[in-house]
């Protein structure tokens, strides 16, 4: 299984995602490729925001990723494509190619406390970056849940 964890400029949210999602898939025992992008370019090729970093390393799980684009072959290559918010959902649908496999979601639709957006820490403090953490930590043991449920149906 593969999936891409996707925001707007790939420094701060989709980051956090990555490392949590492939967290939570592996604890789950979920053989797992986990990868994040963004919607936009304006950091292509930058390390994850400092309080990104920070919160992670803080969680024991740091960042080592540098800022990529979404791309139409991620449509090919990714399962599960799971995105942080409404402008992000509408941008990858209007990229996704008719043909493509991946299933698009946002990722808080696994989220037990409630669904809709992650909100964008990026003008925000270091406490932001750590609610994000929480909702985001929530939401991928979620998504490796419910893929455990799947899998469990299919033996």
């Amino acid at each position: 299984m593969k999936v891409l964890t996707v925001c707007l400029g790939n420094i701060c949210r989709s980051p956090l995602a990555e490392v949590l999602v492939r967290k939570a898939l592996q604890d789950a025992g979920i053989e797992a490729s986990v990868d994040s992008a963004g919607t936009g370019a304006w950091h292509l090729g930058e390390q994850p925001d400092p309080r990104a970093q920070k919160v992670a390393a803080k969680h024991g799980l740091p960042l080592g990723h540098a800022a990529r684009k979404i791309s139409e072959q991620d449509f090919f290559d990714f399962d599960h494509i799971l995105v942080m918010d409404e402008q992000n959902l509408r941008n990858v649908k209007n990229l996704q190619p008719t043909s493509s496999k991946a299933r698009i979601k946002m990722i808080r639709d696994f989220d037990p406390v409630g669904k809709g957006a992650v909100p964008d820490p990026y003008y925000g403090t270091d406490e932001d970056f750590q609610v994000v953490w929480t909702m985001l930590e929530r939401a991928a043991q979620g998504f490796a849940a419910s893929v455990s449920e799947k899998q469990a149906v299919k033996l």
